[in-house]
């Protein structure tokens, strides 16, 4: 990224009045782009808890091609806008906020010609299972106004699903169809999302529960109409439309074959690059030097795991005799017992975790989260395919807390010795305060709140997990193991998504390697290449993200010795958002020039 843009300014310095036209001509472009973009997204409007256009709420997100275009030309507009800026006009807040914008932009256009590469349906996520998980977690109903909307989105169902139809069948005609494997999840899932009453006989569906439940407050006579209309809704829309969506699944996977990495469709290579310049922000890390780093890091993970196994836990055998050691999952020391008391003991030490959590972030953070965090399970029909835990970023409008999602389908996969490693990455001090310190009192503009450059993003959570243990947690043997556990994983995904999608190896030689280097099953290793190949490059940026961050701070430890304060670290990292490696890299050099002073800027 370049730190300068637009036209040079004037040789005499300019005047106040001037400055401030500037700032202002380009706090306007940055309202006006984000206002088009909630807008075009009815969707994103809900989910950040904004009704701009009441109008919108009953509306779904429109995925036609003529829609993409016209966002891609959005983004064309924007930058045109921005090179009238005069940047020498610019405060340093401003220049970077100018940078950040054309990098997104950029970056859009960029992907542009890839529009099509991705699985908008797939056996861990898609559009089958987000419609569902959108209406019962973000769209919220105070008024019979909004129940109304809802009923119209479940209306709406039938239409958007024919887009996703449209959108799968034109990248088969593009030669873009996805892994075979993908497709029987993906049907399961669509078949439980018709599961339950009005679809058959047994419990309320998921939709139906949902409605009920957030309807129950309003008058009998209310409550019934608003019924009525939401179960004709589903009989006579969500239901057609899921079984077309299914009729659609079930002949691409007849005619799926493939089973390779990315390099295997159409301009692959150069796909898997643009991704991986998506996810890290650094064109210097080819897929060679990534899968290099990989074999180093797991190496000095396995040899700390070593360690710990042999040293602390006195186990006399070898890494491996170890890994088999705790398939056992009948060892109440271990794991959970697979029903629903198990279940509600994981998520209630969760919350006694995050509790204790709390009380030990003042000692590390100047800023905690004020936005609420809250655990909840997987529902049932985006179990099959899911992670074992995701977060889900709050509303800034603070009507819904942030969510930290746990599947627990099958306890063998949720180890008591994980629990700790992934509650901190997915909630505090991950993701949730992550997300909540960039948002919280900050006026950076929208644009910088909605950005994803998982490099910072999911870097920093991988060292949150590695942070805990400084802050005094996973006291118990086994919940360092499971630390290192997480940390070797992560290191692996550089190994085997750099193997699959630009060394060209097979799936099974990616699970082969996991089993024999993690201590993954073999099924939680296949689900995890299976995941690795719909979702190319995104697992990179884990490890990679968090080498970055410990490679600043040594930087700030090394030549602040004294001076250096890890809350103000930690502040100044988070305050920047989601950014390119580069721009917190920069951030972060520049409070070290400070002398380690705090300087509040975003």
């Amino acid at each position: 990224m370049q730190r300068t843009g637009g036209t040079s300014g004037p040789i005499n310095p300019p005047d106040d009045a001037r400055r401030q036209g500037e700032h202002e001509r380009l706090d306007q472009l940055f309202r006006r782009a984000f206002e088009r973009r909630l807008k075009r997204s009815p969707m994103l409007q809900t989910r950040l808890g904004k009704r701009l256009h009441a109008e919108d709420f009953g509306k779904w997100d429109d995925l036609s091609e003529p829609a993409q275009y016209q966002l891609r030309d959005d983004a064309k507009d924007d930058l045109e806008a921005l090179r009238a800026i005069d940047t020498a006009l610019l405060s340093a807040d401003d220049q970077l906020n100018y940078r950040l914008f054309r990098y997104a932009k950029d970056q859009e256009i960029r992907l542009f010609e890839f529009r099509d590469h991705d699985y908008p349906v797939n056996q861990m996520e898609g559009w089958h299972s987000d419609l569902p998980d959108f209406l019962i977690t973000s769209h919220q109903i105070r008024s019979p106004a909004d129940a109304e909307a809802y009923i119209a989105r479940l209306e709406g169902i039938r239409a958007l699903m024919t887009q996703v139809i449209e959108g799968l069948q034109r990248r088969r005609h593009k030669g873009i169809v996805a892994p075979k494997f993908a497709y029987a999840g993906a049907i399961a899932s669509c078949r439980k999302v018709l599961t339950g009453r009005p679809f058959t006989d047994g419990e309320d569906s998921a939709l139906l529960a949902d409605f009920k439940r957030k309807v129950a407050g309003f008058g009998d006579a209310t409550r019934s109409a608003l019924l009525e209309r939401a179960v004709a809704a589903l009989r006579e829309d969500v239901l057609p439309a899921y079984r077309g969506l299914i009729v659609c699944l079930a002949e691409l996977d007849a005619v799926a074959t493939r089973s390779e990495g990315v390099w295997s469709l159409p301009d692959g290579e150069r796909y898997y690059r643009a991704k991986l310049l998506q996810h890290l922000t650094d064109s210097s890390l080819t897929p060679e030097r990534i899968h290099e780093i990989g074999l180093s890091e797991v190496e000095r993970i396995r040899g700390e795991m070593t360690e710990l196994v042999r040293h602390e836990m006195r186990h006399t055998g070898s890494l491996q005799t170890f890994f088999a050691s705790l398939a056992n999952t009948q060892d109440p020391r271990l794991y959970y017992v697979n029903d629903d008391a198990g279940r509600n003991q994981y998520l209630a030490e969760v919350d006694s975790k995050f509790d204790q959590m709390k009380q030990a972030m003042s000692a590390f953070f100047f800023t905690l989260p004020k936005l609420r965090l809250e655990v909840r399970r997987v529902p049932s029909f985006r179990e099959d395919g899911a992670p074992q835990g995701t977060y889900e970023d709050p509303p800034e409008d603070g009507s819904r807390p942030g969510i930290y999602w746990v599947n627990l389908q099958d306890m063998a996969e949720m180890p008591k010795f994980e629990l700790e490693a992934l509650a901190f990455h997915e909630g505090i001090p991950g993701h949730h305060l992550q997300r909540s310190v960039a948002v919280e009192g900050n006026d950076m503009p929208g644009f910088r709140k909605l950005a994803r450059y998982n490099i910072v993003s999911e870097g920093w959570c991988l060292y949150a997990e590695r942070l805990a243990r400084e802050m005094g947690f996973y006291r118990d043997a086994y919940a360092d193991f499971g630390r290192l556990s997480f940390e070797l994983w992560r290191a692996t995904r550089l190994v085997v998504d750099t193997g699959v999608h630009a060394k060209r190896w097979s799936r099974q030689q990616a699970v082969d390697y996991l089993v024999q280097t993690t201590p993954k099953t073999e099924r939680a290793a296949t689900a995890a290449i299976e995941r690795y190949m719909v979702d190319p490059a995104q697992a990179t940026s884990y490890t990679l993200g968090m080498r970055h961050l410990l490679d600043l701070r040594r930087r700030g430890e090394d030549k602040l010795a004294g001076r250096f304060d890890i809350r103000q670290f930690h502040d100044v990292v988070l305050r920047c958002g989601r950014v390119p490696a580069a721009v917190l890299q920069e951030r972060v050099e520049d409070w070290i020039g400070q002398g380690g002073v705090e300087t509040q800027t975003a």
